[in-house]
């Protein structure tokens, strides 16, 4: 009787009491310089909560719990609870090979490192007894494309081959597809963490180049809340939005819409375009934003923007359209470059331009024939050349039939002509004026020469107003007589007025031509250096010299071929350029 007493109070002993849970061995990691394979065996109870994220494989940043057993109560009499499915995945690094394998949750890569992920491997464990399924998946990757489909701890990506994943998809199979959902995100290079996809949506980039850099994966039961993080941006992937524009052409109305980098409008058919619709579609979920663009329009300068398929522009008013511009708005402008170019008349294709600068011409009264547009991703080089893609003609000189006529932008009308105004440097008014020493009249050549031009535009400048600058900014009359060919041009340069050295003879006769003024610096013989203005040009190649020395030394119709057969060849007389003559004229627009 002792004995059966004694059993039955151990037993109600050990009742009491109850029996400790044992753990589950945890899940074992590789090393990095190994090809893990993210095992299947049941790993102990975890708590995931968000603790941070660091620059390799990470805790999670999912608050879940996993519980592989429960205490038996002897008191409630419970049954043990079956364990919740996980899932781990190890990640192929550039110059890192494979991480450790991690669980549920966890980040797999590196963020902050520049670093491309190249391969993954995914793999579920833990089903319930009887449950069957798995995990399946494809990898984007760069000049590849989406990969088959692969599975249960293949490889998905590339290795050895210093190729970047872009993007993924994964799902669930079997059993375990009908009782939980697969959420993942992505980190990429220009986004960030994106917002979570799941069960075969796309994370990640699509047609832009840029690379994964890490990866979150978690399952959840169906009925229980997604996973969420302040971190990701709003969207799960990010693609080339599609282009489309066309052009409004004088006789043919509007054409077709063109795709990204197509022309819209004609060539080589002198026909003006006088107005263009742009928009772009297919953002994505979670992105918003568009196209803002406007028109420069013959006789009312620049329109107001519009948007999203607008007209910018004119219709049946016969005006061209002469510049255009278009910029990015929200996720457009975040992500992407907005490249676009001009089809100008008797310039052809100018440079591309972006982001709302200014493409074409205004001011020259060119019409705008064609356009191409382009979505470029942010830190992708230019489709092309941006050289000149846009001229800016407001008020100033121009060439008109061998003469040279100064515009005025507000009235539209021509209100002056170069005309040379002739000086003298043996003049009483200044002639015995003295400059380091030495008398103007027989040193002042170069000084009244320059005068003449800069007074030809418009602004009256005197010998002694040129000298009295150059005396005291340059080096007339200073360590010697006379002017240096970097006297003139400096003074040229105080009074507004552009110069260019000539290379050829040909070069001088072509800018003469235009209504161009030049000076030049002769060798006269007996050592004599002495500097004439040139004007006008004329059939047999003819030119008008005004010399200051009272026309007495060179002056009258000559050929520019006999003149620039008299250059001098000093250094001093052609220190600003290959030669002794300098053109001049009163805005950067030369030979438009």
């Amino acid at each position: 009787m002792r004995k059966k007493i004694l059993v039955l109070a151990s037993v109600a002993l050990v009742l009491g009491m109850g029996i400790p849970a044992m753990a589950a061995p945890s899940t074992t990691k590789a090393d990095s310089t190994t090809s893990p394979q993210p095992s299947g065996a049941d790993t102990s109870a975890q708590s995931h909560s968000r603790a941070g994220v660091t620059s390799e494989s990470s805790t999670s940043s999912v608050a879940k719990t996993k519980q592989t057993e429960v205490p038996a109560s002897t008191q409630n009499n419970e049954v043990p609870a079956e364990p919740e499915p996980v899932v781990r995945y190890t990640t192929q690094v550039q110059n890192k090979g494979w991480l450790p394998t991690v669980v549920d949750g966890a980040m797999s890569g590196t963020t902050g490192q520049n670093l491309r992920m190249e391969a993954i491997r995914l793999s579920v464990g833990q089903l319930p007894e009887g449950m069957t399924g798995g995990i399946a998946y494809s990898a984007h990757v760069h000049n590849v494309g989406w990969q088959s489909e692969v599975g249960n701890a293949a490889t998905a990506g590339t290795v050895g081959k210093s190729l970047q994943m872009e993007a993924i998809r994964i799902h669930l199979t079997g059993q375990l597809a009908d009782d939980y959902s697969i959420y993942y995100r992505v980190h990429t290079q220009n986004i960030g963490w994106t917002a979570y996809a799941k069960d075969n949506e796309i994370a990640g980039s699509i047609g832009m180049n840029w690379r994964m850099e890490a990866i979150e994966v978690v399952l959840v039961k169906h009925g229980q809340l997604a996973p969420t993080a302040a971190d990701s941006v709003a969207f799960k992937v990010l693609n080339m939005p599609t282009l489309s524009y066309q052009a409004h052409t004088k006789n043919i109305g509007w054409g077709a819409a063109q795709a990204a980098g197509q022309v819209a409008g004609t060539m080589g058919r002198s026909l003006q375009m006088e107005a263009m619709k742009i928009s772009a579609s297919e953002l994505g979920e979670g992105l918003t934003g568009g196209l803002s663009y406007q028109a420069h329009v013959q006789f009312k300068g620049w329109m107001p923007s519009v948007s999203e398929g607008e007209q910018a522009g004119t219709t049946g008013l016969g005006l061209r359209q002469e510049a255009f511009a278009v910029s990015g708005t929200g996720a457009i402008s975040k992500y992407f470059n907005v490249w676009y170019q001009a089809f100008v008349q008797n310039k052809g294709w100018m440079g591309w331009t972006k982001n709302g600068q200014y493409a074409g011409t205004t001011g020259l009264e060119l019409r705008l024939e064609a356009i191409r547009v382009k979505l470029v991703p942010k830190g992708a080089a230019a489709p092309g050349s941006t050289a000149n893609s846009f001229i800016k003609k407001t008020s100033g000189w121009r060439s008109v039939n061998g003469q040279l006529k100064y515009y005025d932008i507000e009235s539209k009308k021509y209100t002056k002509t170069f005309s040379l105004k002739y000086y003298s440097q043996l003049d009483k008014q200044w002639s015995s004026k003295s400059y380091g020493g030495y008398k103007f009249g027989p040193t002042g050549c170069g000084q009244a020469s320059i005068a003449m031009i800069i007074s030809g535009f418009g602004t009256a400048v005197t010998p002694t107003m040129a000298a009295d600058y150059s005396y005291a900014h340059g080096t007339f009359d200073k360590g010697g007589p006379g002017s240096l060919e970097s006297d003139m041009t400096m003074v040229a340069e105080h009074f507004g007025i552009n110069w260019h050295v000539m290379g050829s003879a040909g070069e001088l006769s072509k800018c003469l031509a235009m209504g161009y003024p030049a000076t030049v610096c002769l060798n006269v013989g007996s050592s004599v250096r002495h500097i004439v203005v040139l004007s006008g040009y004329s059939a047999g190649g003819y030119t008008n010299v005004s010399d200051p020395w009272n026309g007495l030394i060179f002056s009258g119709r000559h050929k520019v071929s006999e003149i620039w057969g008299k250059l001098s060849w000093l250094a001093g007389n052609r220190n600003k350029g290959a030669s002794a003559a300098v053109v001049y004229y009163g805005d950067m627009y030369i030979g438009s």
